[in-house]
Parts: C-alpha cells; structure tokens; sequence
C-alpha cells in the first residue's frame, strides 16, 4: 500500500510538472505570436481597453486603404493584396441592382475581374483628387466583381 501511495505521488508530481511545462509552453508561445503581431504593426496593444482608448487608438492608426462609399449605397467587400497587388472583391447579395460610388485612399489605376464572365483587364474609369481615387460601379443583383490594382 505504501508502494502504490508513493508511486502515486510520483505519478501525481510528474503530471503536476507536465501540466506546468505545457502551461509555460503555451504562454511562451502566445507572447511570441503578441510580439510578433505588435512588431510587425498588424495589431495594436491597448492597455485597459475602454471604449474612449480604443476610440483613440483606432484614430492614431493609418487609414491607408481605407474604403469609402459615398453614394450612400454600399456593398460587401474584402480587400487583399496578392504579389504586390492590391485586390477588392465587392459583392451585392440583394435581388435588386446597386448603384455605388467608391473611394480609395491611395491613387490607383484599376481595372475589373467579372468572375461570372470570366471577363478580366476591362479599364476601370477613375478620378484622382487629393490621394484620393473614386471610381462607380454597377452591380445587378447577386453578382460580384473584383477590383484590381494594375500593375
């Protein structure tokens, strides 16, 4: 009986020092993939995360490709950039046609992808005005269409 209490104390010590191994693991781990994160300015660390700090945090970042529809009417999107690239996908999932106007932080020349079509290269009209560029698009209902930076 004694054998199994101090083989079972042994056993107990080892899992208790495995599960403190694996917890020192884990936390050396996740403060490599914050410093990581924090180094490379992808993500931003606020101290006491309060509506006002993160106000104010969100308003020193840069807006650099910030979207902007201005007509009113919006679409979904998602903006990616691929070997230098920068690439949008806008999406109207309505029934009905939308109109809209986009503007893009940046001066970009683009051109649109219709992945219905398979149609590419089609010369987007743009305007440039104060770094900014706008562009309109016209999408019936359920379609799509990328945006493509040319290069």
């Amino acid at each position: 009986m004694r054998f199994f209490c101090v083989r079972h104390s042994v056993l107990h010590s080892a899992l208790c020092s495995a599960k403190r191994l694996s917890r020192v693991s884990r936390y050396d781990r996740v403060k490599a993939i914050v410093k990581e994160l924090t180094d490379s300015k992808k993500a931003l660390f606020v101290d006491n995360p309060a509506p006002a700090r993160l106000q104010a945090a969100l308003a020193q970042q840069s807006r650099k490709q910030a979207l902007t529809f201005t007509s009113g009417v919006t679409l979904r999107n998602v903006r990616k950039q691929l070997h230098g690239r920068n690439l949008w996908f806008f999406a109207n999932p309505d029934v009905g046609p939308k109109n809209v106007t986009i503007e893009l932080e940046g001066e970009y020349r683009l051109e649109a992808w219709n992945p219905h079509t398979g149609e590419t290269g089609k010369n987007l009209p743009v305007t440039h005005k104060d770094g900014k560029t706008a562009f309109h698009l016209t999408l019936d209902g359920c379609q799509s269409l990328f945006v493509v930076e040319k290069q």
